[in-house]
């Protein structure tokens, strides 16, 4: 199982040129060292990473999971030992509601030696005694901290046709889009500015009319130039 889950986590870490990493402590080798990363597919949300932890010391180590925002997240398991020369995988999943906002997020795995495998109850103790001030083994617990990258692999290919505005720019388009669409929308801007500026410079065309129309006629061209640059501002003002 541990080597499906790191199997898994390099596939997508190769896929999304994210590089691997590991952290050596005290206690244990932690992998990755540095993030943990969630793939944004829309529709085929990936909300699960591991944390692998692996023991290469001569002693039991206690070990427990933590997170800043423990109402987004399922750690599992979030505590346990792990005897000298093997490994656990903990398994981390995100809510997707959460999915926008666990970029801030961070984990802190606790490791300690401990001189035999503990039960659960244990182990709950174990760690309730650490948070002592005055706590003696205290001084043997490290930290290390995780921060988490939220990879967004949506592209342009995986929106319908109904994702799409008359231009051809998705709508709703995910982070990773918002460069492309930005500019594109820019352009469709530019041409009618410049549609606009056209208008603006043209001569109006001289008309003969007896002399006491003339004044009525002034005032219906006005009237024509100040409508149409009024039906270009407001498609301007509708992108």
């Amino acid at each position: 199982m541990v080597n499906n889950h790191m199997e898994r986590n390099r596939d997508r870490r190769e896929r999304n040129a994210v590089p691997e990493s590991e952290f050596r402590g005290q206690h244990l080798v932690i992998q990755p060292g540095d993030q943990l990363m969630f793939e944004n597919k829309g529709p085929e949300f990936d909300g699960v990473d591991f944390i692998l932890l692996t023991n290469k010391g001569n002693k039991c180590v206690a070990f427990k999971v933590k997170t800043t925002a423990p109402e987004k997240f399922r750690v599992k398991p979030s505590f346990g030992c792990i005897d000298p020369g093997t490994s656990k995988s903990v398994e981390v999943t995100i809510q997707q509601g959460f999915l926008q906002t666990a970029q801030r997020d961070k984990f802190l795995v606790l490791s300690a030696p401990v001189e035999a495998s503990k039960s659960s109850d244990e182990l709950i103790q174990f760690w309730h005694d650490i948070a002592k001030e005055d706590s003696a083994a205290a001084d043997q617990v490290e930290e290390h901290r995780l921060r988490c990258q939220i990879v967004n692999t949506t592209t342009a290919d995986q929106f319908e046709a109904g994702d799409l505005d008359q231009n051809g720019v998705p709508v709703n388009p995910p982070p990773s889009m918002i460069p492309s669409a930005f500019l594109t929308r820019l352009d469709a801007i530019d041409a009618k500015v410049d549609l606009l500026m056209q208008l603006q410079k043209a001569k109006p065309v001289p008309i003969m009319v007896p002399a006491f129309k003339s004044n009525y006629v002034t005032l219906a061209l006005a009237i024509a130039v100040v409508f149409a640059v009024f039906q270009l501002l407001k498609g301007l003002l509708s992108i």
